[in-house]
Formats: C-alpha cells, sequence, structure tokens
C-alpha cells in the first residue's frame, strides 16, 4: 500500500511507517537482551497514530514486557485447598502437616505456585505416603472434584511481581460456596 503524504509529513527522525487494523502509526525499532542468545531480540514499538489532523502520541508510559519473562502457576486450586484444611487434620498431623500439605499438592497439581521456590520429592516413606490418602479422609468428600474447575485459575510471576489472574464467576461461585475471600488472599 502506497504511504500518503501525510504521513510522512508526521514522522520524526528514526521512525517508520506501518499500516496496521485500518490505521497508520509511526514506530521506532527496538531491542533487548535475553538470556541465552547471542544476539538481541528487535522488535517494533507504535509511538503515535497519524491521522490526516495530526499526530496522536500513544501513551509513552506503557512498558513492553515480552510474555518469556513470566511464568505461569496453578493457583485457584492451591490457595483454596490451603484455606480449607481441617484444623483437625492440621492438629493430628502436628510438624509434618506442611510436609503433607505439599506432597497432596504434588500429586493433585503438579504446577502449582506452592512447588514454585522447593518443589518436594514425593516421598518413599510408607507411612508418610499412607498420611496423604488420609489427608481427603478429614475432609469433605466432595472436596476434591468441587475444587477441580479451580485448577485453571493461574498466577503470573515475573521474579518481581505476582499477578493473580481475574477470576470467573465459576471460580468465584466456588470460593463463595466454601467461604473463602480471594480479594484478602496472602501469598507468603
Amino acid at each position: 500500500m502506497r504511504r500518503p503524504a501525510y504521513v510522512t509529513r508526521y514522522l520524526r527522525p528514526g521512525e517508520t511507517a506501518s499500516f496496521e487494523n485500518g490505521a497508520w502509526y509511526a514506530v521506532v525499532r527496538k531491542s533487548h537482551r535475553e538470556e541465552g542468545k547471542k544476539h538481541p531480540v528487535t522488535y517494533t514499538e507504535r509511538i503515535a497514530l497519524i491521522t490526516p489532523e495530526g499526530r496522536i502520541e500513544l501513551n509513552a508510559q506503557k512498558d513492553i514486557i515480552p510474555v518469556s519473562t513470566f511464568k505461569c502457576r496453578e493457583f485457584g486450586f492451591t490457595y483454596a485447598l490451603s484455606q480449607l484444611r481441617s484444623k483437625c487434620w492440621i492438629n493430628r498431623m502436628k510438624e509434618d502437616a506442611s510436609a503433607i500439605f505439599r506432597e497432596v499438592i504434588q500429586l493433585e497439581s503438579p504446577s502449582s505456585y506452592l512447588l514454585e521456590e522447593k518443589p518436594p520429592v514425593l516421598s518413599k516413606n510408607r507411612k508418610l505416603k499412607m498420611q496423604v490418602a488420609v489427608f481427603w479422609d478429614y475432609h469433605d468428600p466432595d472436596l476434591r472434584s468441587n475444587l477441580q474447575p479451580l485448577k485453571e485459575l493461574h498466577l503470573f510471576s515475573d521474579n518481581v511481581k505476582r499477578y493473580i489472574e481475574c477470576p470467573s464467576d465459576t471460580h468465584l461461585r466456588i470460593f463463595e460456596t466454601y467461604g473463602i475471600n480471594i480479594k484478602e488472599c496472602s501469598l507468603t
């Protein structure tokens, strides 16, 4: 497509024109380094929308964050189960409760955010394996199946910040059913 004269008039040094989705944009070429790559990764960034009436600057505050910098982990199921752990079960397991709970999560949701820092190795200890099986005996028999849709609720992290995916109506209904306030969740 031939570039109209008004587009050339509003371009600044170092910018090129790009026709996208029926509109002309001023774009610049940028690059960034990625670990493990020999050469910088290049990309184009839209700077302004160009119209016959003039140039409309796009938000200069908007940073482009490569998707590859984020890790995606399961969040909903693990968080709900951690909130619903039976106090009776915790008291019975004493100091082993957290280790057993991590093994339950490893079996039920291997991509859980809980396993991000220190993934457990499934124990070969027969007694501990039995305690993992006993975990479900202390809880509502339908709990495991009722929480399954929450495995689709994810947490994204870039090693600096953590973001929780916006819960769907189904997720919110499950949290509400079990009395879990997702708005006050803590990821510590």
